[in-house]
């Protein structure tokens, strides 16, 4: 009986440690020979974030702002902070390469203005409630978003992956260069318009009016129940689901169907 306990409190032990690294080791992707983590930023009203150069940057919910980073000691020092009347810059100044870091950032306001350039991952980890967000992109590996609002804008440009979970009145999108880009959620009006998208997938993104302007795309899937205005130039295929309305033009290139 005793060996018994015994070994149920090793196994007990075991897995709060295990528990307790994957806590603190959540996607990190890092190689850091000397890490440290440190709150720059604490308990101050933010409206806007610019972040430059970065590896890696995650956004969780929270009742007050927080920004944290993650490197190595001798990185920390080199990354730059500026707040100035609510509008934050991260970013590591001239002369300096892209810090190898991850950056938390908990976020508490309503509205969110966020430019993102040259990094590795952007998440959302949490689903955020906004009223409104505009997001602008470019030169990212791999993006995932989340969040409900009014009014939602994207821009993005030179992507390997993004991720989109919205739900919201309307929807914007513009874009170019993106190698793979999936859509889910729903809007009562979406505008998309982009060029030189591989692979768009937004069959699980529920659209009541759609306006669509795509130009030299691949394979493009959309989920629309009432009028879809397409305007499509050299593209592989358009599908639709949803039985809408199709109004618009295309080119010899392009094929629509409708499922």
């Amino acid at each position: 009986m005793k060996k018994s306990i015994k070994h149920l409190s090793i196994i007990i032990l075991t897995l709060i440690i295990s528990n307790f690294v994957s806590a603190q080791l959540v996607r990190t992707n890092l190689s850091l020979t000397n890490p440290e983590r440190v709150t720059r930023i604490e308990k101050k009203k933010v409206k806007s974030i610019y972040i430059e150069n970065m590896q890696n940057v995650y956004f969780t919910k929270g009742d007050k702002f927080k920004l944290e980073i993650e490197s190595d000691k001798k990185t920390i020092q080199n990354i730059s902070t500026d707040l100035n009347s609510g509008h934050l810059r991260i970013y590591v100044p001239r002369g300096y390469k892209t810090a190898s870091s991850n950056i938390y950032i908990t976020y508490a306001e309503n509205d969110l203005e966020l430019k993102v350039n040259g990094i590795s991952i952007l998440e959302f980890a949490d689903k955020f409630d906004f009223r409104r967000l505009y997001i602008n992109i470019d030169g990212i590996a791999e993006t995932i978003f989340k969040a409900n609002a009014d009014e939602i804008e994207l821009l993005a440009n030179n992507l390997r992956e993004i991720n989109c979970d919205f739900e919201s009145k309307t929807f914007k999108f513009e874009g170019e260069n993106i190698k793979e880009a999936d859509f889910k959620g729903q809007a009562e009006k979406a505008t998309f318009m982009y060029k030189k998208i591989n692979d768009l997938d937004a069959k699980e993104y529920k659209i009541g009016e759609l306006s669509l302007e795509t130009l030299r795309s691949g394979s493009q899937k959309f989920d629309v129940t009432g009028e879809a205005k397409v305007d499509a130039i050299y593209c592989d295929s358009l599908s639709f689901t949803g039985n809408p309305n199709i109004i618009g033009e295309k080119d010899e290139t392009c094929e629509f169907t409708k499922d």
